[in-house]
């Protein structure tokens, strides 16, 4: 897993990326918060990246408790 302090470089505050599974697999989990607090999910296969944007209420989310949630996770993983 790598850690990327941004500081609001380019409108992204922090980048998670190389999160490994489990099992094993091929496949990279990467987060990315964005500094008006919208975070991005993604999966990252050796073929294809998929993403899925969550807002946070302020940039008319429809699940801002989601975004609330992944930012959380987000502060936990850098403080390891």
């Amino acid at each position: 897993m790598e850690i990327e302090n941004k500081n609001g470089e380019a409108n992204i505050s922090f980048v998670i990326r190389d999160i490994e599974g489990d099992m094993g697999e091929e496949e990279r989990l990467f987060l990315i918060v964005q500094a008006d607090g919208d975070v991005v999910v993604g999966i990252q296969t050796p073929q294809q990246l998929y993403s899925i944007e969550f807002c946070s209420s302020n940039g008319g989310g429809r699940r801002p408790i989601i975004a609330k949630k992944l930012r959380e996770l987000v502060s936990e993983l850098v403080k390891q």
